[in-house]
C-alpha cells in the first residue's frame, strides 16, 4: 500500500488497511476504497482523527474522486454511529439522480446491499434507511419543506457553486440532531467556478472555518498508478479534458478558479436568472414558486454528432420568458426529437416550435409528424432567420432587464456521453464560455462567437427570445393592445420589454 493512502473497510464498519478478517467464524470480504491527496486527509480527519472541519470545501478538477470520497465517507458514518441522520442534496434535488445517486448506489454500496432492497427508482427515492437506524435524506434547495422540518448530523452539499451563499448559510438552521459525537459538520464539493464566485471566496475570509480540500487527478487511483503513471482509462478521460476549450480547460482539466474574458451575455448572473421552480401542484405544475403562463412553445437547434438542444418555454401576462424544460442530446436522430416535439404538443400545449432555420428538411419533417398528432396537416413552425448579432444582443438585454429566466432542473437528462467528456450538458452550463471571438492580426475579430465553443443551447435560447420578441400568441393580449395606440412599434426593444405599457400608465388622465 501507498504511504499515505486510506482503505476504508465497508464489509466490517471498520477502518484498516488489510483485507478479510473473521466475523462469526466465517470470512468477511472487505470493499476497499482507495484514494489519495486530499481525499485521503478530509477521511483522515473524519475517521481517524475524529477531528472533521466545521466546513470543508472539496474542490478540484472534473474526475478526481470528490463525491465518490464524500459519498464513501458519509456511508460509513452511517454504519459507525447508530442513529445519525445525514443529508445529501444539491441544488435541485432531480440532478442527483444519474451522477451523485448513481454513484452511490454502483460504485459505493456492494452488490445486493439491504439499502438496495426496496428496488426504488433513483427519481422516487427519499432516503437511505440503515438497519442501525441512520438515515441518508436525499432533497434540493428546490425541496425547502424537507430541508428544514428536520434534523440532521452531517450534510453534504454536492455541486455546492450552484447555490447563492444566503441558500449555502441557511442549511445550518439544520444541523441540530446531535447524535454524531464529533461536532456538526458541512461538507461542499465543486468544480472550480468563476474566481468571483462566492465559494472561492468563503475560506480567505478573516475568521472563515471553511477549510480547503484541493484534490487533484492523481488522488484517483483509477486514473494513475502507485507511481504516478496514467492508467489507461485515466490517459483516456485526460485526454478528452485536456482538449477542452476555454476557462472549460482552466477549471476541469487544471482545476483553476477563472473567469471567462469576453463572455457574450455579460448581464446573466445564476444568481438572479437560474431560479428555483418549487414544488409541483395541481394548480402550478411547473412549480409553485413559478408564475402562470398565458402560452407556451418550444425551440430547438438540430445536432447528430454535436449535440441538438430543444427547449419548452412559458410566457406570462407581462412577456416574461421562462425556460422550463430541456433536452441536450448527441446522436439522436429527427425522428427521436419529433417524439419529444409531438408529446409537449399534448402535454403543454406547445403553440409553436422554433427551429434551426439551416435545417428546411427536418422543419417539413416536424411539421408532417406534429399535424398527424393533431390530425390535420400544415401546423405552423415558426423559423427565425440566423440573425446572430441581433439575436445575441436581445438576449443580453433580456437578462440585463430580467426578463429572462432558466429554471432549474430543466434538463430532462444529461448526456452520459457529454459528461464523461467534460462538455456541457445543457444551455446554464455553455453560457459562461460562450465569448466572443479574438482579435486577430491585431484586428477586431467580427463580432461573431469564438468558433467552436458549445453553443447549441446558446442559439436556441437566441431563437427563442427572437420569437418571443416578435410574436404574440396570446389572443386577450391583442385585445389589450387595440384598445391603446401603440408608442413602440411590433419587435422593437420597447415593444417587447414593455415599455409600451408603461408610458400608456404614465398618459392615464
Amino acid at each position: 500500500m501507498v504511504r499515505g493512502m486510506y482503505h476504508a473497510c465497508r464489509a466490517c464498519d471498520c477502518t484498516h488497511s488489510k483485507g478479510g478478517r473473521q466475523v462469526a467464524g466465517r470470512k468477511v470480504r472487505d470493499h476497499h476504497y482507495r484514494c489519495r491527496g486530499a481525499c485521503n486527509e478530509l477521511l483522515r480527519r473524519y475517521l481517524v482523527e475524529h477531528n472533521p472541519p466545521e466546513e470543508a470545501l472539496v474542490e478540484g478538477p472534473a474526475g478526481t474522486g470528490k463525491s465518490r470520497t464524500i459519498l464513501t465517507l458519509i456511508d460509513t458514518l452511517c454504519r459507525q454511529y447508530p442513529g445519525i441522520r445525514c443529508l445529501v442534496m444539491r441544488a435541485v434535488r432531480v440532478d442527483m439522480n444519474e451522477s451523485t445517486l448513481m454513484t452511490f448506489e454502483t460504485k459505493v454500496l456492494l452488490p445486493g446491499d439491504p439499502l438496495l432492497r426496496r428496488r426504488l427508482s433513483r427519481e422516487h427515492r427519499r432516503k437511505y434507511v440503515y438497519e442501525s437506524g441512520s438515515e441518508i435524506v436525499l432533497s434540493g434547495m428546490d425541496q425547502p419543506t424537507r430541508l428544514f422540518s428536520t434534523e440532521y448530523d452531517v450534510i453534504y452539499v454536492n455541486e455546492a457553486t450552484e447555490l447563492t451563499e444566503a441558500e449555502y448559510e441557511s442549511l445550518f438552521r439544520a444541523l441540530r440532531n446531535a447524535v454524531y459525537p464529533h461536532g456538526q459538520p458541512m461538507i461542499c464539493d465543486c468544480n472550480p467556478d468563476a474566481a468571483s464566485h462566492w465559494l472561492n471566496r468563503r475560506p480567505e475570509r478573516a475568521g472563515s472555518v471553511m477549510e480547503r480540500f484541493r484534490t487533484r487527478h492523481f488522488d484517483n487511483p483509477a486514473y494513475f498508478d502507485d507511481d504516478g503513471k496514467p492508467t489507461e482509462l485515466g490517459a483516456r478521460y485526460l485526454a478528452r479534458l485536456e482538449r477542452l476549450g476555454g476557462v472549460r480547460r482552466d477549471r476541469l482539466y487544471l482545476g483553476k478558479w477563472v473567469t471567462a474574458e469576453g463572455v457574450i451575455w455579460d448581464t446573466y448572473d445564476p444568481a438572479i436568472h437560474l431560479i428555483n421552480p418549487g414544488e409541483r401542484t395541481e394548480t402550478r405544475p411547473y412549480g409553485r414558486l413559478l408564475p402562470n403562463f398565458l402560452w407556451t412553445f418550444a425551440a430547438i437547434d438540430f445536432g447528430f454528432r454535436a449535440p441538438g438542444c430543444m427547449a419548452l418555454y412559458g410566457v406570462t401576462h407581462d412577456r416574461r420568458l421562462y425556460r422550463l424544460a430541456e433536452h441536450y442530446r448527441k446522436g439522436k436522430d429527427i425522428d427521436w426529437w419529433a417524439d419529444i416535439a409531438v408529446r409537449w404538443q399534448r402535454d403543454h400545449g406547445i403553440r409553436r416550435l422554433v427551429c434551426d432555420p439551416s435545417r428546411p428538411d427536418d422543419i417539413a419533417y416536424l411539421n408532417r409528424q406534429m399535424g398527424r398528432a393533431k390530425n390535420r396537416e400544415g401546423l405552423e413552425i415558426a423559423v427565425r432567420a440566423d440573425n446572430r448579432h441581433v439575436g445575441l444582443g436581445v438576449v443580453r438585454e433580456a437578462f440585463r432587464e430580467r426578463r429572462l429566466f432558466l429554471v432549474r432542473g430543466g434538463l430532462v437528462k444529461p448526456d452520459p456521453e457529454l459528461v464523461e467528456d467534460g462538455l456541457p450538458t445543457c444551455t446554464e452550463e455553455e453560457i459562461p464560455s460562450y465569448v466572443w471571438a479574438e482579435l486577430q492580426d491585431g484586428k477586431p475579430a467580427k463580432e461573431e462567437p469564438e468558433p467552436g465553443v458549445p453553443d447549441h443551447g446558446c442559439d436556441q435560447l437566441r431563437y427563442a427570445v427572437m420569437f418571443a420578441l416578435s410574436h404574440d400568441l396570446d389572443p386577450d393580449r391583442h385585445a389589450r393592445r387595440d384598445s391603446k395606440p401603440a408608442l413602440y412599434s411590433r419587435g422593437t426593444y420597447g415593444d417587447w420589454l414593455g415599455h409600451d405599457e408603461v408610458a400608456n400608465e404614465w398618459r392615464q388622465p
